[in-house]
């Protein structure tokens, strides 16, 4: 038998969220997800957060956190904020990449329009023109970040936006 080797625990810790804009977990199921949208699968919960673990608690912590949500409309919105959370426990987020999309079946067949499907996109507070290339690395860099996020992992956002081509 073949040992692995032992890995150390990730520098992070993760946080529960207890937000009200994101849908509890058991509605989160009956949508999630969306028609047209298996890209999206990965994504099993409605929210996470992640907080980067720092031995100084004098210095402000980084917070990166997702929400995923769908309006009465059938209009979906996953986002990814970034902020800080201050020794005094205030929390400051800023959106740092979004999507905005309603659910269709198969946008993304070769004739298909994705611009008709996804209303609103963004990165950095920049709007952003919904193309098919542009649309497909947002879902990547979207996708990848909770996945991070889920898993206890802090991610580097600069690097993650700078590879994607988002910034």
């Amino acid at each position: 038998m073949v040992e692995r080797p032992k890995i150390a625990p990730p520098a992070v810790e993760l946080s529960g969220v207890t937000d009200r804009t994101a849908l509890a977990p058991d509605l989160f199921a009956e949508f999630w997800p969306p028609s047209g949208w298996p890209m999206f699968a990965c994504i099993n919960r409605p929210s996470g957060m992640i907080t980067a673990n720092t031995l100084d608690l004098k210095v402000s912590q980084s917070i990166l956190k997702y929400e995923v949500r769908r309006d009465d409309s059938g209009v979906y919105t996953i986002e990814i904020l970034s902020g800080t959370l201050t020794r005094t426990g205030e929390i400051s987020l800023n959106p740092v990449l979004g999507i905005r999309f309603s659910g269709r079946e198969d946008w993304y067949e070769e004739d298909a329009r994705p611009e008709e499907d996804v209303l609103d996109l963004y990165a950095s507070g920049k709007q952003l023109t919904p193309e098919r290339s542009l649309i497909l690395r947002m879902i990547l860099a979207i996708t990848f970040l909770i996945s991070r996020i889920d898993r206890g992992l802090m991610p580097n956002l600069k690097k993650t936006m700078k590879l994607y081509r988002l910034s």
